[in-house]
């Protein structure tokens, strides 16, 4: 499929933009490997409802969506999305924040599996 970039900026969380479609693939694939928790089940409904939550960032003059994090998947590192960024170019791409502790490997694994075969890992400091 080609090339992505996964940004990791300065407080260490993993950031991936990606069309919606494969941003949805991306995340179930992350589902099945670690585990569906509250905040990656409200993601995957953000990206599912893309127009509906677009039109209600827009209104509130917001750019991230942060969906519930449950304080027990808080406390065991189990929390997968950090936040949400719904943006419309050309289509339709979500920029998907991930927790600091999601191992990077998962990352690319998954990126691989939705068909990107050159993963750059970009740190912003």
């Amino acid at each position: 499929m080609g090339s992505i970039d996964v940004r990791i900026d300065l407080g260490k969380y993993r950031i991936v933009k990606l069309p919606v479609d494969e941003a949805a693939r991306f995340l179930r694939i992350l589902g099945k490997t670690r585990g569906y928790t509250s905040d990656l089940r409200e993601a995957l409904r953000y990206l599912e409802n893309f127009d509906e939550f677009y039109r209600t960032l827009r209104k509130r003059f917001r750019d991230y969506l942060a969906p519930l994090k449950e304080t027990r998947d808080m406390v065991l590192g189990r929390v997968t999305v950090d936040k949400v960024r719904l943006i419309v170019e050309d289509r339709r791409i979500a920029e998907i924040m991930l927790d600091r502790r999601v191992p990077l490997d998962l990352v690319k694994n998954a990126l691989r599996e939705i068909g990107y075969e050159e993963i750059r890992v970009v740190e912003e400091y």
